[in-house]
């Protein structure tokens, strides 16, 4: 039987992909759509989920505390946060996209 990666290497593999891309992209001084909506699927869809936080370029920072607290189509996001007051943003105002790989389990 082959040699198969764990869904948690495959995870942070892939985590660590989108990140570079994402880090490529704002060097440049802007994120592309793709990039964008491919980085935050990816980091909502992380099982389990982990909280991860989008700054944007004016300097505020949206802490997703749930999957479902962040809805993003082409480029545009939508995040509800504590309260339900929404915040709507778009790719070329994300500065960062930050996870916490530190509290990754241990094997």
């Amino acid at each position: 039987m082959p040699n198969r990666p764990s869904p948690l290497m495959l995870e942070v593999s892939e985590i660590a992909i989108q990140q570079a891309l994402a880090q490529a992209y704002l060097m440049e001084g802007t994120m592309d759509r793709d990039t964008f909506d491919g980085t935050i699927r990816t980091f909502k869809h992380r099982t389990p989920f982990r909280p991860f936080t989008v700054a944007l370029v004016n300097g505020d920072r949206l802490e997703v505390d749930h999957p479902d607290a962040l809805a993003v189509r082409d480029g545009v996001a939508l995040f509800a946060g504590p309260g339900g007051v929404p915040v709507v943003f778009d790719h070329e105002g994300v500065s960062q996209i930050v996870g916490d790989l530190a509290e990754r389990p241990s094997s």
